[in-house]
C-alpha cells in the first residue's frame, strides 16, 4: 500500500510539473509582444522605395509646430513634416474650386488629406496637403 501512495505522488507530481511548465510557455507566449523591431525596418524599406511614390494620410490637425503637422484619425496620431516645395490646396467655398493656400494658413481642427512619403529613417514628409471641406450635415 505505501509503495502505491509513493508513486500516485510521484506520478501526480511530475503531471503538475508539466501543467506548471506548459502553463508558463504558455503565458510567456501571449503576454510577450511579437518582435516587430524585425519588421519595421522591412516595412520602412518597402514604403520608402521608388516602386511607392506615395501613400495618402488622413486626419483633423490637432498640433501645428513649424512644418511639423500633427494629425489624428480615430485616436491614431502621426506627425508630418512639409517639405519646403509642399503644395496646399484648400477648397474655396465662394467659387467651390480649389485654391493654393500656405501653411501658415493652416489652422487646428482642419481635416486634411496628406499625400506623404516615408524617408529611409522613418521620417514622414508631406508634398501635397489638401484642406478638405467641412461636411455639412442635412
Amino acid at each position: 500500500m505505501e509503495t502505491k501512495n509513493i508513486i500516485i505522488a510521484v506520478v501526480s507530481g511530475i503531471i503538475i510539473l508539466i501543467i506548471g511548465f506548459s502553463l508558463g510557455f504558455w503565458y510567456k507566449s501571449i503576454s510577450q509582444p511579437k518582435n516587430v523591431a524585425q519588421e519595421i525596418p522591412e516595412a520602412v524599406k518597402v514604403i520608402s522605395s521608388k516602386v511607392t511614390p506615395s501613400i495618402t494620410a488622413y486626419g483633423v490637425i490637432t498640433k501645428i509646430d513649424g512644418k511639423n503637422i500633427t494629425i489624428n484619425n480615430e485616436g491614431d496620431i502621426m506627425t508630418i513634416t512639409a517639405r519646403d516645395d509642399v503644395k496646399i490646396y484648400a477648397f474655396s467655398s465662394t467659387t467651390g474650386k480649389s485654391q493654393e493656400i500656405t501653411l501658415n494658413d493652416l489652422k487646428i481642427g482642419d481635416k486634411l488629406s496628406v499625400n506623404i512619403k516615408v524617408s529611409d529613417s522613418g521620417q514622414v514628409d508631406a508634398y501635397t496637403i489638401i484642406v478638405l471641406p467641412p461636411v455639412v450635415k442635412k
